[in-house]
């Protein structure tokens, strides 16, 4: 069971091994709540708007087919 569990990649089970159900309720709840914020620090953390341009970006060049009239 235990090699089972770990070859899976569940290891609130792998430490499971005749504990009570407390501690694979916390082991789940832990595992879930690190996975979240750590998912949620990486892609759902403010980005600045305007995006930044990189330090010696160049600046974006006149669109060609504009005419100076309309500039």
């Amino acid at each position: 069971m235990l090699q089972l569990a770990a070859a899976a990649g569940c290891w609130p089970l792998a430490f499971y091994q005749g504990r009570n159900t407390w501690f694979l309720l916390v082991a789940i709840l832990w595992t879930l709540v690190a996975t979240r914020s750590l998912v949620s620090w990486r892609l759902w953390r403010p980005q600045p708007w305007p995006p930044v341009e990189p330090f010696g970006a160049e600046p974006p060049a006149p669109d060609a087919d504009v005419s100076p009239r309309h500039r």
